[in-house]
């Protein structure tokens, strides 16, 4: 998670906390103190076309006939053409369709592909020898749109695996999609093609690697800093307790929250891991943000204490560190509520893990006050949420 924040209006309470420091008298500010516009970085990415649908599953609107949709997902030549499976064919010695796939031990081999279409609309795509089977199930919306939704083998192991998955299925709808509403050449990129070619040869064991191109700024409108190389990237390839070192491909450092934006997108789209950090030296001792061969935000340029609604309230970037918020704050003998016992965490940080500090016995944690939050999908869309509006994502802290 990332932070960036802004003002909110919140409601006062009447414990005060006196306090002395330098001589100069001062209370702790109340729920009017803190608001936070948050930036939420998800690390499965979303898809602009396809949609999650229930557990295991994925789901496109086509505007097309259903039986003519049902149709061509039946014809296994057809399979090619909008999925990564290209190696199929007809086998005049098994007299049925089959995949060439990498066998165990590295040779090819001939598995059989078997597509059935059920009465209830459903077209069934099975690999009994890899015990393997995905559901297209093809129910009409309207006259002439239809949608497709697909349930994903329950075979699948690992969460990870099963998000690559959902990834790259999400990719394969949307060509479906293009190829049946006419649009393939405008919509569908070349990238997309090269990310579904580029998973089906990890499954046979290749070592894929994301690029990050060099025209990246231009591509995605992001107007910061992009840093490949130096003393900063080397600095951010460890963490506080220099105990893990992996090495980004590069250090985003956003001018702004469309830049923010920006970099969600570019790690969505090129398929790059992603990481914040609210300082240049993360205090964590485990590697959680660090993006080994990936993408690093670097929010520290984005600092600032700015106080609103006379003087009851703070707006802070996040890569403000907690020491400056109170040396803001002192300035007008006021206080935040709960504070961290190392100050030089930033606010995105900390609130980002519900931030505790000394007074969190009484005051509780300081995400507790945050009011609202500017919140970035894995869309890269800018979303603002309150306990009112989009109240389900506000409550995602």
């Amino acid at each position: 998670m990332m932070f960036n924040t802004s003002a909110v209006m919140a409601e006062s309470r009447p414990d005060f906390i006196e306090y002395k420091r330098d001589g100069l008298n001062g209370s702790m500010l109340s729920e009017q103190y803190f608001s936070y516009k948050v930036v939420l970085l998800s690390s499965v990415p979303c898809l602009p076309v396809v949609t999650p649908h229930e557990e295991n599953g994925m789901a496109v609107d086509i505007q097309a006939e259903m039986k003519a949709v049902m149709d061509y997902l039946a014809n296994p030549s057809n399979l090619p053409n909008w999925t990564g499976h290209k190696a199929i064919h007809f086998s005049k010695q098994r007299t049925s369709w089959v995949e060439s796939r990498m066998g165990p031990e590295g040779q090819l081999v001939d598995y059989d592909l078997h597509i059935s279409v059920e009465e209830d609309a459903n077209v069934i795509f099975s690999w009994p020898d890899l015990d393997v089977k995905v559901m297209f199930r093809c129910t009409e919306k309207a006259p002439g749109c239809m949608m497709v939704y697909v349930t994903l083998p329950p075979s699948i192991a690992t969460e990870r695996r099963l998000a690559k998955m959902k990834r790259i299925i999400a990719l394969e709808l949307d060509i479906l999609k293009a190829i049946f509403e006419g649009n393939a050449l405008e919509f569908i990129s070349d990238r997309h093609y090269r990310h579904i070619q580029d998973y089906h040869l990890s499954l046979y064991g290749a070592d894929v690697t994301p690029i990050l191109p060099e025209n990246v700024s231009d591509e995605f409108g992001f107007r910061g800093e992009i840093l490949r190389s130096g003393s900063l990237l080397e600095k951010m390839s460890t963490d506080f307790a220099l105990t893990i070192t992996s090495r980004p491909k590069a250090v985003l450092r956003p001018s702004n929250l469309e830049d923010v934006a920006a970099a969600v997108k570019i790690a969505t789209e090129l398929h790059i891991p992603l990481a914040a950090r609210g300082s240049q030296v993360s205090h964590s001792a485990g590697g959680q943000a660090q993006a080994n061969n990936g993408i690093l935000v670097d929010m520290s340029c984005l600092s600032s204490v700015d106080f609103i609604d006379n003087d009851s309230a703070v707006k802070c970037g996040p890569g403000t560190f907690w020491d400056e918020v109170i040396r803001q704050t002192l300035r007008k003998g006021l206080m935040p509520p709960v504070i961290n016992d190392y100050q030089y965490l930033s606010v995105g940080g900390t609130i980002s893990m519900g931030g505790i500090g000394f007074m969190s016995h009484q005051y509780g944690l300081q995400a507790a006050y945050v009011k609202e939050m500017e919140v970035i999908t894995g869309r890269g869309d800018i979303v603002t949420c309150t306990s009112n509006i989009n109240k389900d994502l506000f409550d995602c802290w």
